[in-house]
């Protein structure tokens, strides 16, 4: 764990601070994290993020197969994850987050928790001075609930709480908020947060600047300004909870799952995602547009190959 300043792989806890640069957050946008609150206490409790299972298992007799106890009572139950949120709203609840608890990724849709740790306070002016009104909602579901864990049909704006509009960017034309579920390449990586006395489900800080990185990879000759500064904030506030080692493991599964999706995908099979990823990779780092942060991150992960040819990343 990366406690008290402490690098180390896996890594998730309270460090010391890498940087001691200022943070610049708008009036405006602090405006627009605390009716971010609102939205999302809204749309769990319409659709709940989590809920309760309805059995347990436990280890046989000598390592022979688990058992099922079903019909225990709700406090005994271990809870399931529906959803978690994503992108702009997964940002502005770790802004306004007191704590923040890491889970064990092996056994989603299961929550297991691993550590807790209060959030920094860094951390959070970081995520704020990322608040932006959002015109979708941005969600992973797991699964796991037998119903859609958000309706896809939408969201009526009529239907949205005034104290949570500052939030919402209202489209033109547009009478519903519309429902992206993102994209996922390997594992669930979530956390837990508390804010304004609410559980959230929300995508782990490490594993932002993972699909970050790759988005930076896809897009960053389009739009370079852009990528540039939210890669930036999202590595510096990751770094404040999380070693290098952690942020560069989580990168290179994401990176290794993007990898092994696509050339499934592709029917040649032959052209390997590696030999688009390496060369994109390798421009941004000698461009001089690019961030020292983003340069270091894609320099560790140039280190070992990213295909996988001899392992089925898909298990299908």
């Amino acid at each position: 764990m990366a406690l008290n300043g402490v690098d180390g792989p896996n890594s998730f806890g309270l460090v010391s601070s890498p940087k001691e640069e200022p943070v610049e957050v708008t009036p405006e946008q602090r405006k627009i994290a605390e009716a971010a609150v609102v939205f999302a206490d809204y749309v769990t409790t319409k659709w709940p993020q989590s809920e309760d299972g309805t059995t347990i298992q436990i280890e046989g007799d000598e390592g022979g197969p688990k058992i099922d106890l079903p019909d225990l009572p709700l406090g005994m139950r271990e809870k399931h994850l529906n959803y978690y949120f994503v992108g702009s709203l997964a940002m502005m609840l770790l802004s306004k987050a007191e704590s923040a608890a890491s889970m064990d990724e092996s056994v989603s849709p299961k929550i297991r928790e691993k550590l807790s740790a209060p959030m920094s306070e860094r951390a959070k002016e970081i995520y704020t001075s990322l608040a932006r009104p959002i015109g979708d909602l941005d969600f992973i579901a797991t699964g796991h609930s037998k119903n859609p864990a958000v309706d896809v049909a939408g969201l009526s704006y009529s239907e949205i709480p005034e104290q949570a509009q500052v939030a919402v960017k209202l489209q033109s034309g547009q009478k519903k908020m519309e429902m992206d579920q993102a994209m996922i390449y390997g594992e669930d990586s979530f956390v837990r947060i508390t804010a304004e006395g609410k559980d959230y489900y929300v995508a782990s800080p490490v594993s932002m600047v993972g699909y970050k990185a790759l988005h930076a990879i896809e897009k960053f000759d389009v739009n370079p300004a852009k990528i540039t500064a939210d890669f930036k904030k999202l590595f510096d506030a990751a770094r404040e909870m999380y070693s290098m080692d952690a942020l560069v493991d989580s990168a290179r599964k994401i990176f290794q799952n993007y990898e092994g999706r696509v050339s499934r995908v592709r029917a040649e099979g032959s052209g390997r995602i590696e030999e688009i990823i390496r060369p994109k990779a390798e421009a941004i780092i000698s461009s001089e547009d690019s961030p020292l942060e983003l340069k270091q991150l894609l320099q560790e992960l140039l280190k070992e190959p990213l295909n996988v040819d001899d392992w089925n990343i898909l298990g299908v």
